[in-house]
């Protein structure tokens, strides 16, 4: 400080040098005034403004691979420091045909052919954003948002436009891009086939294995979701009979032997009527003036369908019909 005070080039000194040092040296060590570096406390703080929306608007046009941002062909609009715009297409009288397209890059030199920008209709909800050429009619005016994302971005014409003009005015603004709607998309339509208009209508589920929730021990087959029942009391016959004609499956059964010797309930997986003595599937002794009683939880499947017939022996190809009211009970399947 001396030295600054002192070093004058040929400047007349103060006449009281002490003095001057002295309130330097206050100057250099009362810091108060000085701004420090750091984050500020709110109430010290500074309110963030974004600068201006950006207007842009590049001239009438037909020919193709101009860029309607800037009226030029082949070039690219420098976007960089925004992150959305608002562009507006404008098509004159007359137009009979042409397309533009929407398309961004970081590199204007080694990639300049692009690629899509994804834009989106401002009034039609619940729409795909637009990656390819589209077309421009007569006297329309269309208005688009897109996410500015990349350094470059043009609306090139793709197609040369006959009997008429378009013109592209876009607002680029600082505020990130927001699209409201959530849009969820499928590649395989007849995967994602909901139609939702005051209710909602769900394809129908396929019948068979294709069940939701399954938890193997619910029973499907009866149009109430419970199990169905064949209530038997023996006729002085085999009791040939079909219980299920197709797939099903025994859950459970409770049989009694009205008589002194073992008789027999022999089960067969057919969607037919069984004949006694063949295609035995499985077999319920029943004890002599005893109970057979017993349930399955998930079942015994009988992938063709269930057959029943009764017999006094225990041997497969028995056919020896029982007396009437011998067996007594119930069969429960699905």
């Amino acid at each position: 400080l001396d030295s600054i005070v002192t070093n004058t080039n040929g400047l007349a000194l103060a006449t009281n040098q002490a003095s001057t040092n002295t309130k330097l040296d206050s100057l250099v060590t009362n810091t108060s005034n000085i701004p420090t570096v750091g984050q500020k406390a709110a109430s010290s703080s500074l309110p963030v403004v974004f600068c201006d929306e950006l207007q842009n608007s590049g001239s009438t046009a037909s020919v193709v691979n101009t860029n309607l941002l800037t009226g030029n062909v082949s070039d690219w609009f420098d976007a960089k420091g925004f992150n959305s715009a608002c562009i507006q297409i404008i098509g004159s009288a007359g137009i009979t045909s042409g397309q533009i397209i929407f398309e961004q890059t970081n590199d204007n030199v080694n990639a300049a052919a692009g690629r899509a920008l994804p834009a989106y209709e401002v009034d039609i909800q619940n729409t795909n954003p637009i990656i390819v050429a589209f077309s421009i009619a007569a006297n329309t005016a269309r208005m688009f948002n897109i996410a500015v994302n990349a350094r470059y971005v043009r609306v090139r014409i793709s197609t040369v436009f006959a009997g008429g003009t378009v013109l592209a005015v876009g607002t680029f603004s600082q505020i990130p891009f927001a699209y409201t709607t959530l849009n969820i998309q499928q590649a395989t339509a007849a995967n994602l086939n909901t139609n939702v208009s005051g209710t909602v209508s769900v394809n129908a589920l396929p019948v068979g294995a294709n069940l939701i929730g399954d938890v193997a021990t619910q029973y499907r087959a009866g149009n109430v979701g419970a199990a169905s029942k064949l209530h038997l009391i023996s006729a002085a016959s085999t009791n040939a009979t079909i219980v299920k004609a197709s797939s099903g499956k025994l859950i459970g059964w409770q049989l009694a032997n009205t008589t002194a010797s073992w008789l027999y309930v022999k089960l067969h997986n057919q969607s037919t009527t069984p004949t006694a003595g063949t295609g035995v599937f499985m077999t319920l002794a029943i004890p002599p003036n005893g109970v057979n009683t017993l349930h399955f939880e998930g079942g015994i499947a009988f992938p063709n369908g269930i057959g029943m017939t009764t017999v006094t022996g225990p041997t497969d190809s028995d056919a020896t019909a029982v007396a009437a009211n011998a067996i007594v009970g119930t069969l429960v399947y699905a």
